[in-house]
């Protein structure tokens, strides 16, 4: 997700075939529904129901031959995290091994599935320090641990011509030299984003459409943190408009993406997903948690 602009041929030709999965809420239960891709349209094609009295937290999906990975909260749990696999229509529980506060869920880039876990935190102020020691534990497609983090799959830039319309540029901060911005520019006027924000490298960024230009910008802010954690922020920018919070994505292949939105009907599922390929809109679906076969968490 780090890389500079992605150059290749102009967007043509058709979405590529794929399928993704969302989390759906119906009256106090949640369901896993998978939906194929082809053609740009989109169908779905089953339904699971997820037992344990959970609320999804998070969904990933190595692989359209791998099983889905589940992890929810439970209802009341206080902070009580489960885990759970989606294969042959069935939601199966498993108990990943290790200890430690879940951090997140990871893919590597051999396809396998991690939680990512803290197993110790700063003692003298751990919301603004976080996590000083971290571990990993492998939910699939075999349990086990480890004390340094698996290398993580990375997306190769989808083969979208660079917008001719919106040029991007990192520079230095001219109010501060030591922190960094992001010049952009749109008909000859060049707007200066990210000043005195602290940001202490070059923003870097990856086109997501080029008509309309969009982008997900990565920016690295200045702060004592961790040692072995940079504090990174992604953020959508639309034209020359940079949103002023994170926003909840999900990348996936062949120029696939999706956007977390309110539900415009309501309901019991409180968000939607945009599906997009590039610039297009292909549907948008009931989702409280979404993954694509072969996407990135």
């Amino acid at each position: 997700m780090t890389g500079h602009p992605a150059t290749g041929q102009p967007p043509a030709g058709h979405p590529p075939a794929g399928q993704f999965a969302t989390v759906r809420t119906d009256l106090d239960k949640q369901f896993v529904d998978v939906y194929e891709l082809a053609a740009g349209a989109v169908t779905k094609i089953s339904t699971v129901e997820v037992h344990g009295d959970l609320f999804s937290e998070e969904l990933v999906w190595p692989d359209a031959a791998s099983p889905i990975v589940f992890r929810g909260g439970v209802m009341e749990g206080d902070g009580v995290q489960r885990f759970g696999t989606i294969a042959g229509g069935r939601f199966t529980v498993v108990k990943p091994k290790g200890k430690g506060d879940v951090l997140g869920l990871l893919t590597s880039s051999a396809g396998e599935v991690w939680i990512e876990r803290c197993t110790k935190w700063d003692d003298n102020n751990p919301d603004e320090e976080g996590c000083n020691v971290r571990g990993w534990s492998r939910v699939t497609p075999t349990p086990g641990t480890a004390t340094k983090p698996p290398p993580l799959r990375v997306l190769p830039s989808d083969a979208l011509a660079t917008p001719t319309r919106v040029t991007l540029a990192a520079r230095r901060d001219r109010k501060a030299p030591n922190d960094h911005v992001l010049a952009c520019t749109v008909g000859g006027k060049t707007v200066t984003l990210l000043s005195g924000d602290q940001v202490r490298k070059p923003p870097t960024w990856r086109w997501l459409s080029g008509e309309p230009p969009i982008a997900l910008v990565q920016i690295a802010y200045a702060g004592e943190y961790a040692p072995d954690r940079e504090p990174h922020d992604y953020r959508l920018l639309r034209g020359c408009k940079l949103a002023d919070d994170a926003e909840a994505y999900v990348l996936g292949p062949d120029g696939l993406w999706a956007l977390q939105i309110d539900h415009p009907d309501g309901g019991g599922t409180e968000h939607a997903y945009e599906v997009r390929w590039r610039g297009v809109k292909l549907a948008t679906v009931d989702g409280e948690a979404f993954a694509f076969a072969g996407g990135v968490p």
